[in-house]
């Protein structure tokens, strides 16, 4: 039965030690060999110093689709530098047809996006989407929250390029399984996603599991872990988020 692997994981900006983050976070890829990556908080400065998502692509020998977010002054390497918190998706398969586009935005958390490509993967194109909604959720409550509002644009446009294409969709979504956001999103009949099942908490600092896959039938899911969890031997976390890795099946 054809398969492949996808895993989710916030890289978190350049926060921490970035530069052995850097190295941590691709041994720990590379021990994994994910056939597809998706990427959030993907930091890149402006000067073309430093790029999270070009570094793991090329230790990484993966194809790379990037879009830019986020712009602001952040420090790395003791030096302020001008830089976004993007999102970017690896592949070994062959990637086409990559496009991202905006969500609404809410006060003091704007310019947040969701990129949409369609890759060959075990010799089938899946379309792949990636976000990051925002953190930000005011008057969820009453229905009308920044993050349902961000979700129902991203299954707007899904809907109106829907096709027989397989779909999984990934990232960061800043909530947690009974967010209004994401029963919405279970809620859905033409888009048809179903969450994968993965209920340990994916940041390190507290009990929240906030990053979540999604599968559209016919796809299928054989296995699914957390990963990306354990420090380095100087006890260097990858990043303030866990993993997420699933093995998606095809139909037979």
């Amino acid at each position: 039965m054809a398969s492949f692997t996808i895993l989710t994981l916030n890289t978190w900006k350049c926060d921490g030690d970035y530069v052995r983050r850097l190295q941590v976070m691709a041994d720990a890829l590379a021990a994994l060999d994910p056939d597809i990556i998706l990427l959030q908080e993907v930091f890149a400065s402006a000067d073309g110093a430093w790029d999270t998502s070009v570094h793991l692509a090329e230790a990484l020998d993966m194809r790379r689709a990037y879009h830019p977010a986020r712009f602001k002054k952040r420090c790395v390497d003791g030096s302020p530098s001008g830089s976004y918190s993007g999102l970017a998706i690896l592949s070994h398969g062959r990637q086409r047809d990559h496009h991202a586009f905006p969500l609404p935005g809410t006060d003091g958390d704007g310019d947040r996006w969701a990129q949409s490509i369609v890759i060959e993967t075990s010799g089938q194109p899946v379309r792949v989407v990636n976000t990051h909604l925002t953190h930000i959720d005011g008057g969820v409550t009453q229905g009308d929250g920044a993050r349902l509002k961000q979700a129902q644009r991203m299954i707007e446009v899904l809907k109106a390029g829907s096709n027989d294409m397989p779909t999984i969709v990934g990232g960061d979504f800043n909530a947690e399984p009974d967010d209004p956001a994401l029963k919405w999103i279970l809620a859905q009949d033409v888009i048809a996603l179903h969450r994968i099942d993965m209920n340990k908490p994916t940041l390190s600092c507290c009990e929240r599991c906030v990053d979540h896959l999604f599968v559209a039938p016919p796809l299928g899911v054989s296995q699914v872990m957390r990963v990306m969890d354990e420090p380095a031997g100087d006890q260097t976390l990858p990043s303030d988020h866990h993993g997420i890795m699933a093995r998606v099946v095809f139909p037979n």
